[in-house]
């Protein structure tokens, strides 16, 4: 869809009176529809996406040498600017609004491009933590698995556990709409 050009005669006394300018319009943004049942999945990860970044956000806020260290601060200011624009808050309104009302909804692309940035953003961070704390192993770890000194790392850890599962259910929910949207 190409832009297209408004014309609007200038209203002036003078002698160019009759002359025009011209206003570029926007292109309407392109549209990504979603069924009833995928505008729930959608909505249950973009919450979680949410919910994920607030709490990374806050460790980071509390934790910034450690953060640091671990290598998601960037990470963290990159998603505090996704957040504060607002753009996945109206996303979730649109999503909740409709999933209320069980109807279809429609999301911008760049809307659902900002939503998978922050879930890739998260899942580095996770990835970032794990490296940092050296004891992934493909699953989360009891506190009885890790030495004396891990222990007060593990707290931090923790706040992490519902994060991981979040993050896969996320991209398994993401996952099966868009193999939806293909068919």
């Amino acid at each position: 869809m190409s832009a297209g050009l408004l014309k609007f005669p200038e209203k002036s006394p003078d002698k160019d009176a009759g002359k025009s300018f011209a206003i570029r319009a926007r292109a309407l943004p392109s549209l990504q529809k979603f069924d009833v049942d995928a505008t729930k999945g959608l909505l249950v990860v973009c919450q979680a996406v949410i919910d994920q970044a607030k709490e990374l956000l806050a460790f980071v806020d509390g934790n910034r040498t450690v953060a640091k260290q671990a290598g998601i601060e960037t990470i963290a200011i990159e998603l505090s600017g996704i957040l504060e624009g607002g753009g996945l808050d109206r996303i979730l309104a649109s999503l909740e609004n409709s999933a209320l009302k069980d109807r279809t909804a429609e999301v911008t692309l760049e809307g659902l491009a900002r939503l998978r940035r922050a879930e890739t953003l998260l899942a580095e961070a996770n990835n970032n933590i794990a490296r940092f704390t050296g004891k992934w192993k493909g699953r989360v770890l009891d506190n009885d698995e890790l030495s004396g000194d891990d222990r007060e790392s593990s707290s931090d850890m923790s706040l992490w556990i519902p994060f991981v599962a979040l993050t896969a259910v996320a991209i398994i929910v993401v996952a099966l709409v868009a193999g939806s949207k293909k068919d």
